[in-house]
């Protein structure tokens, strides 16, 4: 007949058998590379003869409209618990484009950070978030109709893909200004 004491010592070991799991499971998560990529639209204003990159809804405009001169823009955030280095971000395509010569579904894109004017690679403290914007992909580019998804790519070599539903409205403005376009040409 069990005592009190095996009892004892039997419910304190189960209980160090589940935290030791759940402590594994704890550390196994946060060990990992884990960053968020947003797609969406912005574009570039004037104040007092400086130019600046503003992002999101802003007052006067409704939201969810896209700016008239609106850019491909991409936020990356860092939900992990150590620092990450972003190396590129890469346009991803419905159909193969042929740019300068080199024909992919995958392009590099030059981003230039928001507040600093960097360029990639930057690195990206945990908790905090890096803003990039793609000077090539504005409304009046053909290319942008076509896109799909954006992915950044870190310094240990995973690729991070990103949508958005505001992706897709920029797509769908980009297609719709690219057939306006030819249709005036025509």
């Amino acid at each position: 007949m069990p005592t009190s004491l095996s009892i004892l010592t039997l419910l304190c070991a189960i209980v160090g058998a589940v935290l030791g799991i759940v402590n594994f499971l704890r550390e196994l998560y946060n060990n990992r590379v884990r960053i968020r990529v947003t797609p969406f639209c912005g574009d570039f204003i004037t104040v007092d003869g400086k130019m600046y990159f503003r992002s999101g809804n802003w007052a006067g405009e409704p939201r969810g409209q896209i700016p008239r001169d609106g850019i491909l823009a991409v936020e990356v955030v860092n939900i992990g618990t150590f620092p990450v280095t972003i190396m590129s971000i890469d346009v991803l395509f419905a159909r193969p484009v042929t740019v300068d010569g080199i024909t992919s579904r995958i392009m590099t894109v030059v981003a230039v950070a928001q507040f600093d004017g960097k360029c990639l690679p930057h690195r990206i403290e945990p908790r905090d978030t890096m803003v990039l914007y793609c000077e090539k992909f504005t409304l009046d580019e053909p290319d942008l109709g076509m896109v799909t998804a954006v992915c950044a790519r870190t310094a240990c070599g995973l690729k991070i893909f990103g949508k958005s539903p505001a992706l897709h409205q920029l797509v769908c403005e980009a297609r719709r200004r690219t057939q306006r376009g030819q249709r005036t040409t025509a």
